[in-house]
C-alpha cells in the first residue's frame, strides 16, 4: 500500500521593514544682528515631507515653508532669538526633531537729545550756557551759525558748554550713538547791546 502525504508549505514571512526617516538641519550663522537674514539648510532620507517650525524667545511659533523640498534651503529674518526645528515624515514614521538656535542681537536704540540754552537773549559780552540731555549717545556736536553766516564748532568737552557770541546766533546740536543720529535740535540766542 502506497500512502502519499501531500502537505502545504507554510510561510511565516513578514512584510519588509520600512526605514525610519532622518533629517539634518543647519543654519548659516548662530548669531545675527536684528534685521539680518539667516539661511536654513536641511537634508532628509527615507522621507516624503519635511516640516520646519520657528519658536521665538517671545513664545511665538511660526511655520517655515520648505516648498515641498526634501533637501533644500530657505531664508528667514527672525526679529528675536529663535529656535528652528526640522522633522521628516515618511512611510517609516517620523524622524526625531533636529534643532538649531539663532541668537538675534538687539537693534541699538536711536539716541535722544534735549538741547537748550539758559537764555534766548543776552547782552553782548555775556556768556550763554548750552545744555544737552542725552540717552544712548556716544558723542555730541554743536555748531554755531552767526548772523553774518560764519559757522563755528562749539567745544563739547564739558556739558553744559558755553559760548560768548558777538551777534545773533543759532546753535545746532546733533547726538550720535550706535543706533544712529538723533534729529538735530536748534536754539537761537539774540545778542543785544548793553546800556551805554
Amino acid at each position: 500500500t502506497l500512502v502519499a502525504f501531500i502537505g502545504c508549505a507554510s510561510s511565516s514571512g513578514h512584510p519588509p521593514v520600512k526605514s525610519a526617516p532622518t533629517v539634518g538641519l543647519a543654519a548659516s550663522s548662530n548669531s545675527i544682528a536684528a534685521g539680518q537674514a539667516v539661511t536654513l539648510t536641511w537634508q532628509s532620507t527615507n522621507a516624503t515631507s519635511v516640516t520646519l517650525t520657528a519658536t521665538g524667545s517671545d513664545g511665538s511659533t511660526r511655520s517655515i515653508s520648505t516648498n515641498s523640498q526634501l533637501n533644500g534651503s530657505t531664508q528667514d529674518k527672525p526679529a528675536v532669538t529663535t529656535t528652528y526645528s526640522a522633522t521628516a515624515s515618511g512611510p517609516g514614521g517620523n524622524s526625531s526633531p533636529q534643532q538649531v538656535q539663532v541668537a538675534v542681537a538687539a537693534q541699538p536704540k536711536l539716541p535722544t537729545l534735549v538741547f537748550s540754552a539758559n537764555s534766548n537773549s543776552i547782552v553782548k559780552g555775556d556768556t550763554v550756557t548750552l545744555s544737552c540731555q542725552l540717552t544712548d549717545a556716544t558723542s555730541i556736536s554743536i555748531t554755531a551759525v552767526g548772523a553774518d553766516g560764519v559757522t563755528r564748532q562749539i567745544s563739547t568737552a564739558a556739558n553744559p558748554a558755553t559760548d560768548q557770541p558777538a551777534e545773533n546766533t543759532t546753535y545746532t546740536a546733533v547726538a550720535t550713538g550706535p543706533g544712529g543720529s538723533a534729529p538735530p535740535q536748534t536754539v537761537s540766542v539774540a545778542v543785544v547791546l548793553g546800556a551805554p
